[in-house]
């Protein structure tokens, strides 16, 4: 229960960041929260391959505490968020934001999610075909 307090804690100041000061500050606060390899003891070897469920169940309890904070469904300011919950919990997250490929009827061309590696965590793993990678943020996913 301490590592979803944790993620959730985390998320909520800087999902309260974003909101306050904007993406900016937000992304730099995101960047400033360290993958810490202590914070991983929840985790037993070799339950690394679980790694992808267990960020996507964190990433729901955080995501509901951001929009019931907040009130805000924005993919950008959530994926945000997201990130910084699941990196103070020891997951390498990072925020994705792709464009939409043709063929993907959606209502903006432009979205965001969270991943760990090439695998979608806060929405659902079919949105890395449809949309096209841009950019990833924090470029560095490395341990601290």
């Amino acid at each position: 229960m301490g590592v979803v307090i944790a993620a959730i804690f985390t998320a909520l100041r800087t999902a309260f960041v974003y909101r306050r000061d904007g993406f900016e500050a937000a992304a730099h606060r995101l960047s400033r929260t360290p993958v810490l390899r202590r914070r991983r003891s929840w985790l037993e070897e070799p339950v690394e391959a679980m790694e992808p469920f267990l960020a996507r169940q964190l990433s729901r309890q955080v995501r509901g505490a951001i929009r019931t904070a907040s009130g805000m469904r924005r993919c950008l300011f959530e994926s945000v968020g997201i990130a910084a919950g699941l990196r103070r919990c020891g997951l390498p997250a990072q925020v994705v934001v792709g464009y939409e490929i043709a063929g993907a009827s959606q209502d903006t061309p432009v979205h965001a999610w969270v991943a760990l590696g090439a695998t979608p965590v806060s929405d659902d793993v079919s949105v890395a075909h449809r949309f096209g990678e841009v950019v990833r943020y924090p470029e560095d996913v490395g341990w601290r």
